[in-house]
């Protein structure tokens, strides 16, 4: 009796091994110099987090907690090409830098991946997880210095899958661009060929771009969410510093979508962009863009302009160029907060900044400005009185009833 009921626990907690040790991929790609091992490695969540932090040039946002040799060379192996000691050009080498998330892809059959080197991070992190993963990337190339723009080849190549609702694209002015496709898994089988084929064309595409332009190309494949651990505060091991900075294309510190907000995240998306109102929960960090490629990333990036404007184009593109890489969008502050005081007076308060949060103090400042010039002046004025008036000559007549002396 024995044999037969380890068999069939064997076989009742099989299904669940399996369900949990389906790991994700990552492919890397940094055209000449990209690293192939002669045989497949196995990486797990937080140094996978380090080399893609490294691959993006955001290393100096993370930390390593546990230090040790085999930790170092898995970096080393897969980080890309490193920033030398002392070198002078630290923020742009002239490289393009692009991220990928796919979400239920568990096999990818694509034949430009050949050339990719690649490793697996057992146990696969929760969707969730992947996500704030990308989100605190984002935020950290958000507070990278600008350089020479983004990069419009790589978005003309990535538009087939950027300009789907469901996927979030977050691109900046230093030649980083990250982008996050939601479950394909979860499509019907009509739509998911379809995307499949799509991400195929995308994924050429972009191995063609960069085999005539310095692309440093990384893609992370996550399995579909029921092979996938589940969910984990902090999968990734993000630090506080990193998890603190605010959200990419929002800009904004956002706590992780939870699965059924990540479920709705299309009509949340577009419920989002209609609405322009802030949202209080939000707070804005760090150096807010001027510009960005498109109304909807303005609108979320700025939270709706905080309320006090509104995102409007400021100025076209060449002809001939796409609109998210040469459009600009910036926020136009034309919506002044008005209050009453308990008198019955009303007082109205303008704003400016990147995203209207900031008070128009140019009536206080000419106010406080006049007032402190005139006081200068009576002050000036009152002095130079005094003096004039010592310098000046008594009258004779004080003098008229003075006399001498009596002698005796």
């Amino acid at each position: 009796m024995r044999i037969p009921t380890a068999s069939w626990l064997l076989c009742a907690v099989s299904p669940a091994i399996a369900a949990t040790s389906t790991p994700a991929q990552i492919f890397l790609y940094d055209g000449e110099a990209t690293v192939r091992p002669t045989s497949p490695e196995t990486i797990d969540a937080a140094t996978a987090r380090l080399i893609l932090a490294q691959r993006l040039e955001l290393s100096q946002y993370h930390s390593i907690s546990e230090v040790d040799d085999e930790r170092i060379r898995q970096i080393n192996t897969y980080g890309g090409q490193r920033q030398e000691l002392f070198s002078s050009n630290t923020h742009d080498d002239g490289r393009s830098r692009v991220m990928i998330v796919v979400e239920g892809v568990q096999d990818p059959s694509i034949p430009a991946l050949t050339d990719f080197s690649s490793f697996s991070v057992s146990p696969a992190p929760h969707p969730s997880d992947s996500f704030q993963l990308f989100s605190t990337l984002s935020a950290e190339a958000a507070q990278t210095p600008y350089t020479t723009g983004p990069d419009a080849s790589t978005l003309r190549a990535l538009a087939p899958l950027s300009d789907m609702k469901v996927n979030s694209l977050n691109t900046y002015n230093n030649r980083r661009t990250l982008l996050y496709v939601k479950s394909i898994a979860a499509s019907t089988s009509t739509d998911g060929t379809n995307q499949l084929q799509t991400l195929s064309s995308v994924v050429t595409n972009l191995y063609n771009l960069a085999q005539e332009n310095p692309i440093t190309l990384s893609i992370i494949f996550m399995p579909p969410t029921h092979l996938c651990s589940k969910r984990s505060t902090n999968a990734y091991k993000i630090q506080a510093r990193s998890a603190s900075l605010p959200n990419p294309e929002q800009i904004l510190s956002e706590q992780a979508p939870s699965p059924a907000a990540q479920a709705k995240s299309s009509s949340a998306s577009v419920s989002s962009s209609a609405s322009h109102s802030p949202t209080k929960s939000l707070a804005l960090k760090g150096a807010i863009p001027t510009c960005f490629s498109s109304q909807s990333s303005c609108e979320r990036s700025t939270n709706n302009c905080t309320g006090h404007g509104t995102c409007v184009r400021k100025w076209r593109g060449p002809s001939g160029e796409g609109k998210k890489a040469n459009d600009c969008y910036g926020c136009a502050c034309s919506i002044p907060e008005v209050r009453e005081n308990k008198d019955g007076s009303k007082k109205t308060t303008r704003f400016g900044g990147g995203a209207c949060h900031k008070k128009d103090v140019v009536m206080p400042l000419w106010l406080l400005g006049s007032t402190t010039v005139f006081l200068v002046l009576i002050v000036a004025w009152g002095i130079g009185l005094l003096y004039s008036m010592g310098s000046e000559e008594l009258p004779s007549v004080i003098g008229a009833g003075v006399s001498g002396p009596v002698k005796k």
